[in-house]
């Protein structure tokens, strides 16, 4: 039990507090933009899902299915070392957001997308009834 005591105050003593404290502030800051990120993509492309123009729809459809079912540590490296295989270089921060954004993104449009769905089902019996 001594020894558990002591391995807490380690870590709260010297440069563990601050460097805690420094991590957490870069994951809020990640989780942030990455939710903003994922609300604008996923919104448009939940909105573009629902839309009745079948070339648009079926791209929305393929890469929501598609990044759904990358697992989120694959898309992260990808990410981050396969773009600069491409030509294109992120450093850590914006390679996670943009991962972490895109995946979350394909998570909000089929939020978005079964909203508008039960939006609509919801007027078509209203309508049934008042008619």
């Amino acid at each position: 039990m001594n020894e558990l005591l002591t391995g807490f105050r380690t870590v709260l003593s010297g440069e563990y507090p601050r460097l805690l404290l420094s991590g957490l502030g870069l994951t809020l800051a990640v989780s942030v933009c990455a939710l903003l990120v994922s609300v604008v993509a996923g919104t448009l492309l939940g909105a573009v899902r629902v839309l009745r123009v079948p070339l648009l729809g079926a791209l929305g459809n393929a890469y929501v299915e598609v990044v759904r079912g990358i697992p989120l540590i694959v898309l992260l490296s990808v990410v981050y070392y396969g773009l600069p295989a491409l030509g294109v270089t992120l450093e850590g921060f914006p390679a996670a957001v943009l991962a972490l954004g895109l995946y979350s993104a394909a998570y909000t449009s089929e939020i978005v997308r079964g909203g508008w769905a039960a939006c609509r089902k919801g007027r078509r019996r209203r309508r049934a009834v008042w008619a």
